[in-house]
């Protein structure tokens, strides 16, 4: 940043943590918003001088660490799935994976529904979700998510009160307005328990949906560029090997 006070010119996409506390200073010293949420709106109107991305490891780590206290094949279920809606290019494609997911994660029951042989709507998106994530890779692996445990999750860095208040915005919004239009898949009755049912998931999707121009990839086109997913991977390479010859 202090580069760019003094002439340099400014980056056309930065790449950084889950931060909120980064990701506002770097939106205020490389854009004209205030907020991280008023970045994110803006992107759905106009294309900001900067492409503001959040690290897939570091995302992707936040839900690692929520998801440890359930089994393994949950959770490499939730991640591969999370992936996806990281890769989704378009926004009608997250909205339905992620429609999909809040009713997996929210419904304590799955199977037909009571007393008929008609699948519940638990049963039919858990079927569209397991599908989609059939032989497709979870794009950070276990090994990687090791990697990263010396990571701070976000929710882990101790920041202001000011600088962690999340502002209401068109994209929270939207997923409430989601969340809203399955309450009646939710509360059906099915014929057995739902071994993914994980309303954690659901509550931590919708705060983090009010970002996900940053942390997916539904603008990218429209930007222009930026690589797929987002990864300051690179970069860190090159600042663990100057550590390795500092003294």
């Amino acid at each position: 940043m202090e580069w760019c006070r003094i002439g340099a010119p400014h980056p056309k996409e930065v790449v950084t943590d889950a931060s909120r506390a980064l990701l506002t200073a770097v939106i205020k010293e490389f854009t004209c918003y205030p907020t991280i949420e008023r970045y994110a709106d803006a992107c759905r109107n106009t294309i900001p001088d900067c492409y503001i991305r959040i690290d897939v490891a570091h995302f992707m780590k936040t839900y690692s660490d929520a998801l440890k206290s359930v089994s393994r094949p949950v959770r490499i279920f939730y991640l591969a799935v999370i992936g996806q809606i990281i890769l989704c290019r378009h926004v009608e494609d997250a909205r339905k994976i992620l429609k999909a997911l809040l009713i997996v994660s929210q419904c304590e029951l799955e199977g037909n529904l009571q007393g008929t042989c008609i699948k519940s709507d638990c049963e039919t998106q858990k079927q569209f979700l397991e599908h989609l994530i059939t032989g497709k890779e979870i794009i950070i692996d276990e090994e990687e998510l090791i990697i990263t445990e010396s990571i701070p999750s976000e929710e882990s860095i101790p920041i202001s009160d000011e600088e962690t208040k999340i502002s209401s915005n068109w994209w929270l919004k939207w997923g409430e307005k989601i969340n809203s239009e399955i309450q009646n898949s939710i509360s059906q009755n099915g014929t057995r328990a739902n071994a993914h049912y994980a309303p954690h998931i659901a509550t931590k999707l919708l705060r983090d949906i009010g970002t996900i121009v940053l942390w997916s990839n539904i603008y990218t086109d429209k930007f222009g560029y930026g690589r797929i997913p987002a990864s300051s991977a690179p970069v860190e390479s090159e600042f663990n090997k100057l550590k390795k010859f500092s003294y």
